[in-house]
């Protein structure tokens, strides 16, 4: 999960998120869950799955939503299973809807302005780690 942080930081200023290491970050996800049963074999191909239907989406849209953006989700997934990676998206696209209405409002963005999506997926992320880590589950 700490690779999201700059994943976030390369999406807000470059407009790319790095997908070959995040691939890397899947694989080695997959593989240490595999061994440790942290997370069983289906929650982590269902999380992957989701995160590959943003792929899918990027695709047939043209880009409209990142193909990094997917890769992402689709390596959280891979670490966290289905269940915190659909939560941490929902709140993402939560985030990310507030933060653009708030700031169409205020005259600073227009309804085509292209929002970044890791930011508020890695905020998301934080905040359902720290209520895990805070609820004991």
């Amino acid at each position: 999960m700490a690779l999201l942080v700059p994943c976030t930081v390369m999406d807000v200023w470059k407009k790319k998120v790095p997908v070959a290491a995040l691939c890397v970050l899947a694989a080695a996800a997959a593989v240490i869950n595999l061994v440790t049963e942290r997370v069983t074999w289906w929650e982590m191909l269902l999380g992957v799955l989701y995160g590959g239907s943003f792929l899918l989406i990027s695709l047939l849209t043209r880009g409209a939503v990142g193909f990094g953006d997917g890769v992402m989700i689709a390596a959280a997934g891979a670490w966290t299973g289905i269940t915190f990676v659909l939560c941490a998206s929902i709140f993402g696209f939560l985030f990310a809807g507030i933060f653009g209405l708030v700031y169409i409002a205020v005259k600073k963005l227009d309804r085509k302005t292209k929002l970044p999506f890791a930011p508020f997926f890695t905020v998301s992320c934080l905040l359902l780690s720290i209520l895990e880590l805070v609820s004991g589950g």
